[in-house]
């Protein structure tokens, strides 16, 4: 049994890591591809 604070807390917590995740699929989407350019150059 979890309070509403505890829930709260649990689900910002769950945002921030969603949010984590999707930044790095995108720094990975723009990054590598930039990378493979330079090496191919």
């Amino acid at each position: 049994y979890m309070n509403l604070e505890d829930i709260e807390l649990d689900n910002s917590l769950n945002n921030t890591k969603k949010i984590a995740s999707d930044m790095d699929i995108i720094e990975n989407n723009v990054v590598i591809p930039e990378l493979l350019d330079t090496n191919s150059k």
